[in-house]
């Protein structure tokens, strides 16, 4: 890994190795996965746990007043996203875990945007989501400018 200022480059040669890596916050835990240095993700969790940030796993931090976490890898390789998926499906149940879901590999995430569909407000035909901006302009003549300034009556 190349350190250019303040931000980490990742190699671009061809691999797409990443880990899980686990996070003890007292008797709990959180699950997740990176490309990234495991120092680097704990810094970044630390500054939104500093920041006050929302998730249940921040939050279980600032309620112990952990503000500094450790990541302790798991896995490394290759298939690192099916491997955290495993692991977070298996601890769903415990009481201790604190992820709140499953992350979908990117690929199936796209597929399954741009599969959802809804209906044009203004003719009441059915349209990919993805698609119903180009169907307000070319159809109904609406502009970028009045989608975003009349949101409520498009």
């Amino acid at each position: 890994m190349l350190m250019i200022g303040k931000i980490w480059k990742i190699p671009l040669n061809g691999e797409s190795k990443g880990m899980v890596y686990r996070v003890n916050i007292g008797n709990k835990y959180y699950i997740g996965s990176t490309k990234l240095p495991l120092s680097l993700r704990a810094s970044k969790h630390n500054y939104k746990i500093k920041n006050g940030s929302k998730t249940k796993f921040h939050q279980e931090a600032i309620k112990n007043n952990i503000f500094k976490v450790k990541c302790e890898e798991i896995y490394c390789g290759e298939d690192y996203i099916d491997v955290e998926n495993k692991i977070i499906l298996e601890s769903l149940e415990d009481k201790n875990c604190l992820n709140m879901k499953v992350v979908k590999q990117t690929k199936e995430r796209k597929k399954e945007l741009s599969r959802k569909r809804g209906d044009c407000k203004l003719c009441g035909k059915e349209i990919m989501k993805k698609n119903m901006a180009r169907h307000l302009r070319q159809i109904h003549h609406v502009t970028k400018f009045d989608i975003f300034k009349k949101k409520a009556k498009v």
